[in-house]
């Protein structure tokens, strides 16, 4: 029989005389703000505090959110630098003020998130705190970094987590295998979203309703489904697409789509809460043509909504999607392989094929992706590190 594997244990820490062991955590994220800001993390936090607040979900853990990260349209100049020292004094006043049992760093391992986290992270061991090091996607999961001060404070980061969190197996055996780092230490914690217990059903007849939901940068390929719309004049005449988001890329991408579209394009801002809920029960696909991802939020609120993913199979979303059972696989960097996705989508809408696929993409996420089956794992990491020991 394996001996059982042992977390690190968490001391009792002192603040003015005081031991305290409570159940709060401290939790980095951007912006919580939905309207304001586009970042799944701040998805995947909000969700949490949701159910700390929420009985029934079972998660009796308090959430203190501490905010870091770039606010959407802010640029890296001096204000921004001045910004990231406030992050850290704001952070050390948090911990001393909420008395936390354990941080929960969130963040992409990419390298300026990396130089932040690490910074949060030794602040955290100074207070002799237990660490979750969640990683959600970036740069360097997969490749990892190159050799040099990046790699070093990413190897040291990882080494000094309690736990380090990720989204999906395939994470989990690649920070293993490039960091070398401890599997029993690794735990996957999904992705999770509220879902209805019933799929929507979507009308067949009118054009195709493409929705386009997130961040507009450049890993986000949203420059294929342009070129595969301004090849295609017979595939313009069959979509509406509706895009909502904010970034580097907004200028350029609402102009060639508005010049490509017409009147079946339009560009609705950032959206969240109930214009997001209204964007997904308006669309029959979703667009996600990435060229780097983790485990995207958006495609599980739309899987969760009846909402059918075309997308790449990059990051974790090969282990989410089933091409042509809940969702359609397009080609990395190809607007050949978009244009094909979006015509088959064209198809099956009209025979009424498009629902079976949005039932099973429904299905996927109350199956495996349910925000009380998430936080449920979650509370069991949490004790696991309150009590210093988990089983294998």
């Amino acid at each position: 029989m394996a001996p059982k594997q042992r977390l690190p244990a968490v001391k009792k820490i002192k603040f003015q005389n005081e031991d305290v062991l409570p159940k709060t955590v401290v939790m980095t994220t951007p912006s919580l703000n939905p309207n304001a800001n586009v970042s799944g993390i701040s998805s995947v936090v909000s969700g949490l505090i949701f159910a700390s607040q929420h009985p029934g979900l079972a998660f009796d853990w308090m959430i203190s959110p501490a905010i870091v990260g770039k606010r959407d349209r802010q640029g890296r100049g001096v204000l921004w630098l001045v910004s990231q020292i406030a992050v850290l004094i704001n952070f050390f006043s948090l911990i001393r003020r909420t008395r936390p049992t354990i941080v929960h760093i969130n963040g992409p391992l990419s390298a300026l998130a990396i130089l932040r986290d690490w910074a949060l992270i030794r602040m955290a061991k100074f207070f002799e705190l237990a660490v979750i090091y969640h990683l959600h996607g970036g740069t360097f999961v997969h490749d990892g970094p190159p050799s040099g001060l990046i790699r070093r404070i990413a190897l040291a980061s990882l080494d000094e987590a309690s736990v380090i969190i990720v989204l999906s197996d395939l994470e989990a055996s690649s920070i293993a295998r490039i960091y070398n780092t401890n599997p029993d230490k690794i735990r996957v914690l999904r992705n999770a979203v509220r879902t209805a217990n019933e799929c929507p059903v979507k009308p067949t007849g009118g054009r195709l309703r493409v929705l386009s939901i997130g961040r507009l940068s450049p890993e986000k390929g949203l420059s294929v489904l342009c070129d595969a719309i301004e090849a295609d004049p017979d595939l313009r005449d069959q979509l509406q697409i509706r895009m909502h988001g904010a970034g580097d890329l907004e200028a350029e991408i609402t102009s060639r789509l508005a010049a490509s579209l017409g009147d079946a394009f339009s560009f609705e801002g950032v959206a969240g809460g109930k214009k997001k809920s209204e964007a997904y029960a308006w669309a029959d696909v979703v667009i996600m043509p990435s060229l780097r991802e983790g485990l995207p939020m958006v495609l599980l609120e739309s899987m969760a909504s009846g909402v059918v993913p075309i997308t790449t199979s990059v990051g974790s979303i090969s282990e989410v999607i089933r091409d042509r059972s809940n969702g359609v696989m397009i080609e990395k960097g190809s607007p050949q392989s978009l244009t094909l996705g979006l015509h088959q989508a064209v198809e099956m809408k009209k025979t009424g094929v498009l629902h079976d696929l949005a039932m099973n993409a429904h299905r996927t996420v109350q199956e495996t992706y349910s925000l009380p089956k998430q936080v449920q794992l979650l509370g069991q990491i949490y004790t696991e590190i309150i009590k210093g020991a988990t089983a294998k």
